[in-house]
């Protein structure tokens, strides 16, 4: 009997350890690992995604899934479906060919699938992060897992006012579809008492009178737009009245709490703006913003951790899944923000799960044994070389006094010449042991030589106090003016030793010669590079010229001999009038760098609005634009008031838009303007999506003969006079530019601050 429970035993262990390693190995039939394409929503600087990443990729090999990984950025903030980034994406996944598809948060899942792609529609998805599912969307889909995240706005308005201490709350809201569905559900959570939903300003009289009188037992919940100021107004005011309305609000709610709903370019300045903290329904930022005080939310790992139990049921039974699940949210709290809002940890520690507590303050005894032992170690190896350095240090100095008398020996006979000489110093005092060059003195003190040192002074002999206060091995050189009026070039090379840094002794040289020859040396190779730069430049210049006038003179030829026929003329007549064109305005580019260049340009300043240069920069161009390319007018978050040149401004956006138009043959160029308000700057762009600038042949905008490859029809002399304006403006101008992508020309100019003025 005994016999057989064994051998049931045995049977039973062999059959555990043989399913575990099943288990533990899942690959494909032909022996590789899953290919598994992790989506992001927004780029990959944020800070969030490197530890969800791994949280996602570890938790695929604890439920027994080997598996290879290709992480895609969108590069999102609202959506897009037809962003470049987004159709790279599609594009890669194609070529990949992925057996599972893992996309987080609403904007990302929504402009992925709103491209009819096949590889979207064949290959598992897992949806994880959502607020907002677009049913009708995916239901079109039999594919798809979705991880629902339904927004807790009711707790984020409660934990906002009990901690502000306030009964009005702001929450930035625009008019786009998924601002729409947002603002529905904020509605359905707040549809009852106390809280006030004051999204359509029927309440237009709220001060602190009315919130500490009639409203002190409710909660107004305020919603703006921030993109389109002119629509915060009750139903029959006009757009002006909106527009006066907002930046009332603005100014009376930095003293109210506002709440982020959605990630986009308005939350963190929106969160900069107030002077009370922050709190959140989204889990993108928190914890990274010391602004952002609480969020009620599903954390990364929580959302990484549900998306990957989908994704392995999925892998692991090589089939298509579909069915709908919510993820648990739960309530944090920054611990950084909460030191800068002077709020008490100790009070809070059990109503919310905090994020970036140092040790010494979540395990506050074990801090202080480890620092006590720190502390002990570091005194116990202190004092253990103190005792060490202390005999070596003895031991040194006998050595280095006999060493030292020797060289002074040896080295006094080999330098005793016009050239070289021996110098030492102590206590302040510089004494050179055989005199050179007509010099008949052999002593100075500290002062007198910082008086013969000809140029830079302070700095040598800093330096030089600097450098005897730690052993090594240095150098300095010097021009230095003798007793007898003349002025050489000196070097003195010398080695400071531990047993003895207070007494210095090294060599001093003349390297007059040697100063000579390295000036003939640089004027040489300054003028061999300009030559080679400027010859380029020419050759380039020449090339172009020749490109424009070679089809205007073979037109010509054509014409007067009549070997044509009635058709081909207007042809000929296009030609010739669009490479007349071109020829003229490389001439004025050229006259045009070259006045700029010589600083014969005058700018006037004035005050000028952003939003109207901008405008009237957009009306003249928008109708030259392409045929099969879409022109955008982006606005920013506020107008602003620029101290510059009006007219200089406009020629710099239509030589960037001329660009762009130049360049772009599909897809959209954008003008627009951001606003930092935190530095009080503005940034105006022009944005496209044309070939882009390869790497290797980006310009040199210090330099316009450092270009190495003009850009088609135009020499780079176009650019090189927008860099040359944007300066003289008073800007700074940068360019982003990706090769199939596109490119991006940012100018960068101060606000106007009345104070200032």
């Amino acid at each position: 009997m005994r016999h057989r429970i064994n051998i049931l035993i045995l049977a039973l262990a062999a059959y555990v350890i043989s399913s575990c390693q099943k288990a533990a190995t899942i690959r494909h039939e032909e022996g590789r690992a899953f290919k598994v394409a992790l989506v992001h929503t927004y780029n990959k600087e944020l800070p969030d995604y490197e530890e969800y990443n791994r949280i996602l990729m570890e938790a695929f090999k604890k439920h027994g899934i080997e598996a290879e990984f290709k992480t895609h950025y969108l590069n999102l903030f609202s959506v897009f479906p037809q962003s470049p980034f987004v159709k790279k994406t599609i594009d890669s996944l194609k070529i990949w060919q992925p057996d599972l598809i893992l996309i987080e948060d609403d904007y990302g899942a929504l402009s992925m699938l709103r491209n009819e792609d096949s590889i979207l529609h064949n290959t598992p998805i897992v949806l994880g992060g959502l607020n907002l599912p677009d049913w009708d969307l995916y239901n079109q889909h039999d594919n798809l897992v979705v991880w629902e995240e339904v927004p807790d706005f009711k707790k984020a308005i409660d934990i906002a006012c009990d901690i502000s201490k306030n009964n009005l709350v702001e929450i930035e809201l625009d008019h786009t579809p998924t601002d729409s569905l947002l603002k529905e559900k904020l509605s359905s959570s707040i549809n009852h008492r106390p809280y006030i939903n004051n999204s359509d300003f029927h309440r237009t009289q709220i001060n602190r009178n009315s919130l500490r009188g009639e409203l002190k037992d409710s909660i107004i919940v305020l919603t703006l737009s921030l993109s389109e100021p002119e629509s915060n107004r009750p139903a029959g005011e006009d757009e002006e009245f909106g527009r006066g309305m907002t930046r009332g609000i603005l100014n009376y709610c930095r003293y109210f709490p506002s709440i982020v709903v959605k990630h986009d370019a308005y939350s963190d300045a929106i969160a900069d703006r107030t002077g009370l903290p922050q709190f959140t329904t989204v889990r993108t930022g928190f914890g990274h913003n010391a602004h952002y005080l609480a969020g009620v939310f599903t954390p990364y790992d929580v959302l990484a951790q549900d998306m990957v139990m989908s994704g392995a049921y999925i892998l692991k039974n090589e089939k298509k899944a579909r069915y709908t699940n919510r993820h648990p949210k739960s309530v944090f709290m920054d611990y950084n923000a909460l030191k800068q809002w002077n709020l008490n940890y100790e009070d809070l520690k059990d109503k919310y799960t905090f994020v970036n507590v140092p040790k010494s303050v979540s395990t506050p005894y074990y801090y202080y044994l480890l620092f006590g032992a720190v502390i002990l170690a570091l005194a116990a190896i202190i004092w253990i070389i103190v005792i060490i350095e202390f005999n070596l240090k003895r031991r040194g100095q006998q050595r280095y006094m006999e060493r030292l008398s020797n060289e002074l020996q040896l080295t006094d006979i080999t330098l005793r010449n016009n050239k070289s000489s021996i110098f030492s110093y102590s206590e302040g005092k510089f004494c050179i042991i055989v005199s050179f060059a007509g010099n008949k003195k052999n002593e100075f003190t500290m002062s007198e030589v910082r008086r013969l040192i000809v140029k830079d002074s302070d700095k040598i002999i800093s330096q030089f106090e600097e450098s005897i206060q730690k052993p090594g091995q240095y150098s300095l050189e010097f021009p230095f003016r003798l007793i007898n009026a003349e002025t050489h070039w000196l070097e003195i090379r010398y080695t400071i030793h531990e047993a003895n840094p207070k007494e210095v002794s090294g060599i001093i040289m003349l390297i007059d010669s040697q100063k000579k020859n390295e000036m003939k040396l640089r004027i040489a190779t300054s003028i061999a590079q300009s030559t080679k730069h400027k010859e380029q430049f020419l050759n380039d210049l020449t090339h172009s010229i020749r490109t424009h006038l070679n089809p205007i003179m073979g037109f010509s030829e054509l014409i007067t001999e009549g070997s044509y026929t009635g058709k081909e003329l207007p042809t000929f007549y296009q030609e010739l009038n669009e490479n007349s064109k071109q020829l003229m305005n490389l001439v004025n580019n050229i006259l045009e760098y070259s006045r700029m260049d010589s600083g014969r340009v005058i700018f006037e300043f004035s005050l000028v609005r952003v939003s109207e240069v901008i405008q009237r920069a957009a009306d003249r161009w928008k109708t030259k634009k392409p045929n099969g390319v879409k022109f955008h007018l982006i606005k920013g978050m506020t107008d602003s008031l620029l101290y510059t040149d009006e007219a200089r401004l406009e020629q710099l956006l239509g030589e960037l838009l001329q660009n762009a138009y130049q360049h772009t043959k599909t897809g959209f160029v954008a003008i627009g303007w951001t606003n930092d308000t935190l530095r009080h700057q503005v940034s105006i762009y022009v944005e496209d999506t044309g070939c882009g600038i390869a790497p290797n042949i980006l310009y040199n905008f210090n330099n316009m003969f450092n270009t190495k490859d003009a850009i088609e029809q135009g020499a780079g002399i176009g650019i090189n006079i927008c860099k040359v304006i944007a300066e003289g403006i008073h800007g700074r101008m940068k360019v982003e530019s990706i090769p199939e992508i596109g490119s991006k020309f940012v100018i960068t100019l101060d606000e106007y601050e009345e104070k200032e003025q």
